[in-house]
C-alpha cells in the first residue's frame, strides 16, 4: 500500500495518526477527535 505513497505523504499520514492521538486523549471521543484532527488539516493545507 504504501509503495505509491512519496516522503511527504507517508510524513503527512504520520502526523494524521499523532495529531488524532492527542485530539483523542484531550477529547475523549473518537468522532470528536476525527473531525477536530480533520479540520486541522483542511486549515493547514489552505496554508500550505
Amino acid at each position: 500500500m504504501a509503495d505509491h505513497l512519496g516522503s511527504d505523504d507517508l510524513r503527512a499520514d504520520s502526523l494524521r495518526r499523532d495529531l488524532l492521538a492527542h485530539c483523542y486523549r484531550m477529547l475523549g471521543s473518537v468522532r470528536n477527535a476525527e473531525t477536530v484532527s480533520r479540520d486541522v488539516f483542511r486549515r493547514a493545507d489552505l496554508h500550505v
